[in-house]
């Protein structure tokens, strides 16, 4: 039985019957799953051709498979007009984690009038099993067994990208909105002085600390007043190349967790399952589809520091997942970060109308960050859930093997601007100060047949990266 959560990506719809007298009309759909119901914004005037590029979530509980989009015209004197409608089978998503965008018939008493287009995608919730009783208590139509255990989640560098996502989706993850069987305790380290007052408000169950992962001072307060967590999620790092490059004593100190992993020493028990970020730049770049067997010799300071860390973990730590991560992209976080996010970059210099350079001959698998966090969901609920020995080395990349002009053309795509202004380049025609593997795209089988989990293609991550912010 199907659990977790479906993401419907409603694009657009074409031949819809314009039939207004007086103008165009107003279309907008109704996205029905079981009991669960969302609203499109009303396109108006947008008549038999109408886009939207909205992202829809809703919460999978049992085997239903069937989603129903409803085409509504919007009038302000009268009752809206039904456009047409269509059932779509989620039967295949379910298997395979998503669908691209798909274009699927709209009817209106059994004659086609139209086509809507939508892209799918679920993540399951991992190796999940819910225990039911009369004198369990309900959580917004799940219940909570009083056998639910708490799980103590640490998030090193909680302030950042990834960081900021993760804590969001793990306090989301709770009983009461989503039916984790796991409560979880939240906690997150922050180098500067106070976090971001948005993060905290956001998420308000959660504790914080102030960590310096240089020294390790902070880390006792942790001891103190959180305990030992039972899942560590290390982000932090420097994690640009060329402040690598030119500070490596500096780069190495935050970059190898040691501070970090002698604070996990101390404990008694050995029971902490610690999720590291390392990179895909730890590869040389001198081929494609990159095995996670396959010899790290990276190129830059940067990569060297991640090498080192990997093998400091796999050294020190019983238990151990180590992610080597491409570039991540997506929407902007609670508290908007100050560095600059791939997808926003290239959407801000296009929108400019100027001719942009990019390179073509540097290639990665950009992964979008909600596929990312699902894959760290996953693995501390497999954690938690089976309690087995866990050391592992993932690649973690998207679905497609992508060159920076091929990520800008996507995003020139689907904003409508002109392609002609993206101008490609080689990568040796810029002095960036650091030395840059060429192709480090990575062969992410182990990672599907490990997790069962399917990262969306990089176009599709645009456009739910688009929808997501659009809604925010």
């Amino acid at each position: 039985m199907p659990r977790g959560t479906l993401e419907v990506i409603l694009i657009s719809a074409k031949g819809l019957d314009d039939n207004d007298f007086l103008s165009s009309i107003d279309p907008y759909v109704i996205l029905t799953y079981r009991t669960q119901e969302h609203k499109s914004t009303v396109q108006k005037d947008a008549g038999s051709k109408p886009q939207w590029n909205e992202s829809f979530l809703f919460t999978v509980s049992d085997s239903t498979s069937e989603l129903n989009l409803k085409i509504m015209d919007k009038d302000n004197f009268s009752q809206d007009d039904f456009l047409g409608e269509t059932n779509i089978d989620l039967g295949p998503l379910f298997e395979v984690g998503s669908l691209p965008e798909t274009v699927h018939k709209v009817v209106k008493d059994e004659e086609y009038c139209g086509e809507i287009k939508v892209a799918l995608t679920f993540t399951p919730e991992r190796n999940v099993e819910q225990e039911y009783s009369v004198e369990n208590e309900s959580y917004g139509g799940w219940k909570e067994s009083k056998k639910m255990k708490k799980v103590k989640i640490l998030v090193v560098g909680g302030t950042g990208y990834l960081g900021q996502h993760l804590l969001q989706a793990y306090a989301h993850a709770n009983p009461n909105a989503n039916g984790n069987p796991f409560v979880f305790d939240l906690a997150f380290t922050h180098h500067s002085s106070h976090p971001p007052h948005l993060l905290v408000d956001a998420i308000p169950s959660s504790i914080y600390f102030q960590v310096d992962l240089k020294t390790g001072v902070g880390f006792e307060a942790i001891s103190n007043t959180f305990g030992q967590p039972d899942v560590v999620v290390n982000c932090a790092a420097i994690s640009v190349p060329r402040p690598c490059e030119s500070d490596p004593a500096t780069a190495h100190a935050i970059n190898v967790p040691s501070s970090l992993v002698q604070w996990l020493q101390s404990f008694e028990k050995r029971t902490t399952l610690l999720i590291h970020l390392s990179t895909d730049q730890v590869y040389e770049g001198e081929k494609s589809f990159y095995k996670e067997e396959d010899i790290a010799v990276p190129v830059n300071v940067y990569g060297k520091t991640k090498v080192a860390a990997e093998k400091f973990i796999s050294e020190n730590c019983p238990n151990f997942a180590i992610l080597r991560s491409s570039i991540i992209y997506g929407p902007q976080t609670i508290s908007p970060v100050p560095k600059s996010l791939p997808i926003q970059w290239i959407d801000g210099a296009l929108a400019k109308g100027e001719e942009v350079q990019f390179f073509h001959d540097e290639f990665r698998c950009p992964i979008y960050v909600k596929d990312l966090v699902a894959i760290i969901l996953a693995l501390t609920s497999q954690w938690i859930s089976e309690g087995k020995q866990m050391q592992l080395l993932l690649n973690v990349g998207g679905a497609d093997r992508v060159s920076r002009v091929q990520m800008a053309e996507a995003v020139a795509q689907f904003r409508g601007y002109d392609t002609s202004l993206i101008k490609p380049v080689p990568a040796s025609s810029v002095d960036r100060g650091v030395k840059s593997p060429a192709d480090i795209s990575m062969d992410i089988s182990r990672l599907v047949q490990t997790l069962k989990i399917h990262p969306v293609s990089f176009k599709d991550g645009v456009r739910s990266t688009f929808a997501t912010e659009a809604r925010q």
